[in-house]
């Protein structure tokens, strides 16, 4: 119980992280356009919204975010999977149709 509820506060402080990460990409993105567009490097035409909607896209922490999401799911997923009573070996939680796993049978 008590390692499942530190599993839940430590994916919740990692997505508190991620969503630190892309608001700081969100808050970096006009200071980079401008400047780009200081530098030469990009023209003066380019509209900040789009700049930042594109500079997201490429520089996100996406991978990070896609992990996550797993992570997530996966902790959820467990929740639903555990019980307070315990496996008795009479009632196994998993019951495969043969008996065995395909890998184990001869």
């Amino acid at each position: 119980m008590y390692a499942y509820l530190a599993l839940v506060i430590a994916v919740a402080a990692w997505g508190v992280h991620l969503a630190l990460r892309w608001k700081q990409a969100r808050e970096f993105a006009p200071e980079l356009l401008k400047a780009r567009q200081k530098s030469g490097e990009l023209p003066e035409g380019i509209n900040e919204t789009e700049f930042t909607d594109l500079y997201l896209r490429a520089e996100g922490p996406r991978r990070g975010t896609y992990v996550y999401a797993c992570a997530a799911f996966i902790t959820v997923c467990w929740a639903s999977q555990t019980s307070a009573r315990p496996v008795s070996p009479s009632r196994p939680r998993l019951k495969l149709s043969s008996g065995a796993p395909p890998f184990c049978r001869s």
